[in-house]
């Protein structure tokens, strides 16, 4: 199924944009190959482990500098609300931020969520997602500078201290996507099968829902943490020997756990859930009849296999009106 997958992605590509655009398209993957330690090796999760630690160690002052920043939190008397290392979930409580609702206008209004609705399959041609044609995903990362909502919605310490004490690290956020899905296929081999993800040893993507989510929207659906380990072990010779973001089917991963086990993260707008994909199996973005709207963020630990050294945007200089707004989680 995979290589009939690629070959009608291929065909397409062929058809819209003859040799040339053919030619862009293996440039293009060939350049995201490099983009990344964890694109480049595609590591099994012990290469995974080994390539953060050495991370680690290459930037020893970084790792110090976290250390430092993270016993500053003081999150030793922290409250009941966290993430549970079991589950690698949480769904916050409503009304968590009181600036939830001014958020959701302020993204709806500002990146005409109408307009890309409406043009849901040319959007996603022209920023490509990882579930299908009609599943875009638009990076607002350097929307942050001069943003101050956004900016202040990626920085909120309530949210940080929970992130901070799963991770057991200082956060540092790595990305900022609208993620718009409405595929009216599903496809084999794509973000539509159970998988995990291979960024860090742990990390947590805050999704903050722009409209109501149900099970006919897609919603992502996951097995919590401790059941995802009874399938890896079931399948220690498949994961010892292939990269950690493999795709697997319903029925593999049934066969462990029962589908009672599956969740699904579905909610009101404004709602917010906390999910690890690096350590939960997870699918989303299936054949839906409604669309799904959401704002996700990806934050983990200063050692990410996201990026060789550290993101793109940690290297501009906030605003002048947002100096007091700096943090060591967007910018160094």
């Amino acid at each position: 199924m995979f290589f009939l997958n690629l070959y009608d992605r291929l065909k397409s590509k062929l058809k819209k944009g003859g040799w040339a655009g053919l030619f862009i398209t293996f440039r293009d993957r060939i350049n995201n190959r490099f983009d990344s330690p964890g694109d480049f090796f595609r590591p099994t999760i012990n290469e995974k482990h080994f390539l953060i630690t050495l991370k680690e160690i290459i930037f020893f002052k970084r790792k110090l500098e976290s250390k430092r920043k993270y016993k500053k939190l003081n999150l030793t008397n922290e409250g009941t609300l966290r993430m549970d290392s079991s589950k690698g979930y949480l769904h916050l409580p409503e009304g968590f931020l009181n600036y939830s609702s001014s958020l959701r206008k302020h993204i709806l209004e500002k990146y005409n969520i109408n307009y890309l609705l409406d043009n849901l399959s040319e959007v996603g041609e022209n920023y490509p997602g990882i579930a299908g044609k009609r599943s875009p995903i638009i990076n607002l990362v350097q929307d942050l500078y001069g943003d101050d909502l956004l900016l202040k919605y990626v920085t909120d310490a309530s949210m940080l201290r929970i992130i901070a004490r799963y991770l057991k690290s200082y956060p540092w956020l790595y990305s900022c996507d609208l993620w718009i899905s409405n595929e009216n296929e599903n496809k084999t081999g794509t973000s539509q099968n159970f998988h995990m993800d291979w960024e860090d040893r742990k990390i947590v993507k805050v999704l903050f829902f722009l409209g109501d989510i149900d099970n006919e929207t897609g919603p992502l659906s996951l097995i919590d943490a401790e059941n995802t380990k009874k399938v890896i072990n079931d399948l220690k010779s498949s994961y010892k020997k292939n990269i950690v973001s493999q795709r697997l089917s319903d029925e593999i991963v049934f066969n462990t756990v029962g589908e009672d086990k599956l969740f699904k993260a579905v909610g009101k707008k404004d709602d917010i859930f906390m999910v690890d994909t690096c350590n939960v199996l997870h699918y989303g973005s299936r054949k839906s009849s409604k669309p799904r709207l959401m704002l996700s963020c990806m934050y983990a630990s200063p050692f990410s296999l996201n990026t060789w050294s550290k993101p793109k945007h940690r290297n501009k200089k906030p605003f002048p009106n947002q100096l007091n707004k700096k943090d060591w989680v967007v910018w160094d």
